[in-house]
């Protein structure tokens, strides 16, 4: 393939889902008339080393799907905009669980599913992974049945809270004609009482607000179809997130329809949806070249000539030459090797060598063991600096940074941490045409080593033990961690610990988790009680139900937040949305997604700002926010709101009684005559405390100081019925915004964004966009 084509088509692989992603522009189908082989070919050698090294045992490569899709575009040539995007998956890989049991019935046209898999070993299971057993077995059955991937998710959930399948059938996706002309359909299943919805019409998927109301629509749909009346929890941040994710993908294309998902399942189920978000937080590794190091030296190819590099990417040696290059041996020159070398990554080093290589490729001398390219080395300069490593690796295996957040990021033992690195003299040269800067001295610059680190050759520094990393005040060292294997459910017990934890699954229902120190969760917590001292990270959401809570003593960084009781002390950062929540904050609430970041329903709080894209919606729970308030002074005001709620809850269940035996007529018996004193007397009592409470709060709201640099910004619309209290006071919303800035500092309150500049000027501690 040409360096253009190279470019432009994109191949990834996600090193956990074992999943391959063919990433290109439309344009490039009207270009040729079939799909290139070339990235394929690598691909298929990429997985058979995979499967070779024991990370996969098969794998499935979909050439024919992607000839049609391919064949599907060119069709619509002049009708779809050839700049579009999509995402292509190209190849599936995964092991092999022989608890996953199907049994075909061929006859009647009926397959049935068997699994029992202990949940521990489940947790390590991913949703894709579950399903490539399920659809290889089928293919291997030869049993033509076009599997419901909403039940599919459905039975993953299932698996996840510890059930077994036991025959259960495969449900087939609804046929065409079963189809109203909306172009989509809801069905509930009466045995399991889950629901799945089913989208024919591509059109669905044209845009964010088409699938919006896709969503709508479903909603009003399912209430039709459950005619039972089971209360169902509507899944609706995950069908959020899967169907927007629709836009790029082949389904917005009217290819690989209908598509299917499951929205909604029996509330007495108790399961975690947020499992099926958490494959999405794996990283993808770019494989043009696929050089992906796997050991310390790394192997390279072209089409024709296999290479090795070394650890430090400075030497490139000759291992194998090809049989089939006697084919080509004709057209070798410069330009031909130059382009080989460039194949495999090599870029820089071979400049003097170049011209003896392609003499002995020519006579057919052999070249093996030859270094063919060699980089150039780097020169001090003066000025040194500590440079954190870009690229630690997780056990999730995905690619953090820790320079983003030092202090959350789990390093292991003999980790190389980070290097003592000058940032200029002369600059080096890997032979993959990487600059780089001399090493320097880690006494020169004077930074130390705290506990659970060590200095090497006195530039770079590992780590001794598993922990957290930290660089505080030129000081790093790696903190006391317990990394807890799985989940955290009532299978494994309740969680307390002094000192920082990692839990590489959920925290799940009914559990409870006390932490004095930091918490990181690569999965989600789910109507759990979870307390902890320091900061919290979340990878997947957090939905803690009204029987849960997440409390925090530090930052907060998560997915999402959906139906939760939050409090953070310092500032807290939700990557996609937050809805139904009540939450209070002593820093800043942020939302980072900047074109769909959303606040929808409930009660936020927060001392400094509140930021995000949408605000409120003119449908459903009106949205509400406290923007200025001091958090320890929110949280006694909220306490105290549900006292007097409690209080006069049961003053008038009191005095209900009190009227059912005063009733005119009702004569009272001995017994009846001593209760009815009794809860008289406790009717006065009542008052007498309710009164108190009340008084309490008036002194409290009266007392209350407030940050009068507090703002609200929403980069997209705000909501007309959205309540806002700034520093105490209400804004008045007169019509949906669009773009604006909340304050008490501007007139009437409100900001157009374009002037925020001279307001940021005039206030230089407020808040004004995203951090």
């Amino acid at each position: 393939m040409s360096d253009e084509s190279t470019s432009s088509l994109q191949l990834t692989f996600n090193s956990r889902l074992k999943r391959a992603r063919l990433e290109f522009r439309v344009d490039e189908c009207f270009k040729s008339r079939k799909p290139p082989r070339e990235l394929i070919n690598r691909l298929e050698e990429r997985l058979k080393e995979e499967r070779s090294e024991g990370f996969i045992e098969t794998f499935l490569i979909f050439h024919k799907r992607l000839d049609e899709f391919w064949a599907h575009i060119r069709s619509l040539e002049g009708e779809i905009d050839g700049d579009k995007t999509v995402k292509f998956t190209l190849a599936q890989g995964g092991r092999i669980y022989s608890e996953i049991k199907i049994e075909t019935f061929k006859n009647l046209g009926i397959a049935n599913l068997s699994c029992k898999i202990p949940p521990k070993k489940m947790s390590s299971i991913s949703f894709n992974a579950f399903l490539f057993n399920v659809m290889l077995q089928l293919d291997q059955e030869d049993m033509p049945i076009s599997v419901d991937r909403g039940q599919m998710r459905f039975l993953y959930l299932m698996l996840k809270n510890g059930q077994a399948l036991d025959a259960v059938k495969i449900v087939s996706q609804p046929k065409a004609d079963e189809v109203s002309s909306a172009g989509y359909m809801v069905r509930i299943n009466p045995q399991l009482h889950y629901a799945t919805l089913h989208v024919y019409d591509s059109r669905w998927l044209a845009d964010e607000l088409s699938c919006k109301k896709l969503l709508k629509e479903a909603r009003v749909a399912l209430k039709k179809v459950n005619v039972k009346d089971i209360k169902m929890n509507f899944l609706e941040g995950h069908s959020i997130e899967k169907i927007s994710s629709l836009l790029t993908k082949t389904q917005a294309f009217g290819f690989s329809m209908p598509y299917d998902l499951l929205i909604a399942y029996d509330e007495q189920y108790r399961l975690n949806a947020n499992l099926l978000a958490n494959d999405k937080a794996v990283s993808e590794l770019d494989l043009q070249n696929l050089s992906a190091p796997k050991a310390k030296h790394r192997r390279l190819r072209s089409d024709y000539i296999q290479f090795e590099l070394d650890p430090t990417a400075m030497k490139a040696t000759v291992i194998a030459v090809d049989e089939k290059i006697d084919k080509v041996r004709s057209l070798i020159d410069d330009k031909w090797l130059i382009a080989e070398l460039a194949k495999a990554g090599i870029n820089y080093g071979f400049e003097t060598t170049l011209p003896d290589f392609v003499e002995a490729l020519k006579r057919g001398d052999t070249i093996v063991g030859s270094l063919i390219a060699k980089g150039k080395a780097a020169e001090p300069g003066e000025s040194l600096a500590f440079i954190p490593l870009v690229n630690v690796e997780e056990d999730s295996g995905e690619t953090v940074d820790l320079r983003e957040r030092q202090n959350n990021k789990v390093v292991h033992t003999d980790d190389l941490v980070g290097e003592v690195r000058y940032t200029d003299g002369e600059a080096g040269m890997t032979v993959e045409g990487k600059f780089f800067f001399a090493r320097g001295s880690a006494i020169a610059l004077g930074i130390q080593t705290g506990d659970g680190i060590v200095v090497k050759h006195d530039c770079q520094f590992f780590a001794t033990r598993d922990g957290l990393l930290s660089i505080e005040n030129n000081i790093i060292s790696c903190k006391t961690v317990y990394v807890h294997k799985g989940s955290i459910n009532l299978a494994s017990g309740n969680l307390k610990f002094e000192g920082s934890v990692v839990v590489e699954g959920d925290i799940e229902s009914g559990a409870s988790v006390e932490i004095v120190g930091s918490l990181v969760v690569k999965g989600s917590i789910d109507s759990a009680k979870v307390r902890c001292t320091g900061d919290v990270e979340v990878k997947g959401g957090v939905n803690t139900g009204k029987r849960g809570y997440l409390h925090v003593g530090g930052n907060a960084s998560v997915g999402f937040i959906e139906n939760s009781i939050v409090q953070v002390k310092q500032s807290l950062s939700v990557q996609r949305l937050i809805t139904h929540s009540w939450i209070v904050c002593g820093g800043a609430i942020q939302v980072r997604d900047e074109s769909k970041g959303m606040i929808l329903g409930g009660l936020l709080c927060s001392w400094q700002a509140i930021v995000c894209a949408k605000f409120g919606s003119d449908k459903g729970h009106t949205t509400q926010c406290r923007i200025g308030s001091n958090y320890q002074d929110e949280l006694r005001l909220q306490r105290l709101a549900q006292r007097i709620k409690r209080f006069q809850e049961a003053s008038d269940e009191n005095q209900s009684s009190i009227e059912l035996l005063e009733k005119p007529g009702r004569r009272l018996s001995e017994d009846q005559i001593k209760h009815h004193d009794y809860i008289r007397k406790n009717a006065g009592r009542y008052e007498r405390i309710i009164l108190k409470l009340k008084e309490s709060k008036t002194a409290l709201d009266q007392a209350m100081v407030y940050n009068q640099d507090a703002t609200l910004i929403v980069t997209d619309i705000i909501d007309k019925n959205s309540m806002v209290f700034m520093s105490g006071k209400k804004i008045t919303i007169p019509t949906n915004l669009k773009g604006v800035l909340l304050s008490l500092a501007v007139p009437k309150g409100i900001l157009d964004l374009s002037e925020i500049d001279s307001f940021q000027r005039s206030h230089p501690n407020a808040i004004v966009g995203l951090r």
